[in-house]
């Protein structure tokens, strides 16, 4: 008897990067791909896991970074700046489609479906020559916004 959590339940995946429904799909067929060729033998969640961690640490790096940038005024402007650049490379010549071509739009087929980390890494790569100038010009500008998340200091019977 198998008890499988798959999708969401499984690794919830951030409303920012919109991939919920889409990972609970890839889930499945990786599943599916994976019992075809092992069985259901013991190995076949640890050759499931394998498969599919690449792809959610993505994930978690594309919603922390998309999670930053609703609350950091900074991480708001460096990627205004980040995407501005990339726009104007890719009008150019000088930069490759952004990430959402793949996840979503004109550069999915069947002969060009990419994986989340395949997708993730090109985008990080794409962004990494020009993140060093959008960082410092946002850091000119604005001023840093401390994390929502609470501190240790504000726990409850902690003296402030």
């Amino acid at each position: 008897v198998w008890i499988l959590l798959m999708g969401d339940a499984a690794h919830s995946v951030h409303p920012s990067t919109g991939e919920g429904v889409n990972s609970g799909l890839e889930d499945a067929k990786v599943l599916c791909d994976v019992v075809a060729e092992v069985g259901n033998t013991p190995e076949t969640f640890a050759v499931y896991n394998a498969r599919r961690i690449a792809d959610l640490e993505a994930l978690g790096r594309l919603a922390l970074y998309n999670e930053r940038g609703t609350w950091d005024k900074r991480q708001k402007v460096a990627g205004g700046i980040t995407n501005a650049v990339l726009g104007i490379g890719r009008a150019i010549g000088a930069s490759g489609p952004p990430k959402e071509e793949y996840m979503f739009g004109t550069l999915i087929r069947d002969d060009n479906i990419l994986s989340y980390s395949e997708i993730v890494t090109k985008w990080e790569q794409q962004m990494k020559p020009v993140q060093g100038f959008a960082n410092s010009v946002a850091k000119l500008c604005t001023k840093q916004t401390p994390s929502p998340q609470p501190s240790d200091h504000d726990a409850p019977g902690k003296a402030r």
